[in-house]
């Protein structure tokens, strides 16, 4: 069926980058550290989920007393 009514124009000004008028969201952060991506380790997704609470644990009681190495 066909569309009909009136229509804005553009809803971007102009020679405007679109990354400006609208941030990307379709890039999704990264779900699990690298190292538990190793497939030889054979982990099932639950073994995944609770490794990655570990190290998530884990980096945010370094960070809290300041031992974390430069990055």
């Amino acid at each position: 069926m066909a569309r009909t009514g009136s229509f804005s124009g553009p809803t971007e000004p102009y020679g405007q980058p679109l990354s400006v008028v609208k941030a990307p969201d379709n890039v999704e952060a990264a779900k699990y550290a690298e190292a538990l991506m190793d497939p030889s380790l054979q982990l099932t997704e639950a073994q995944k989920v609770e490794l990655q609470g570990k190290v998530d644990e884990l980096f945010g009681l370094l960070k809290i007393i300041g031992q974390l190495p430069n990055q």
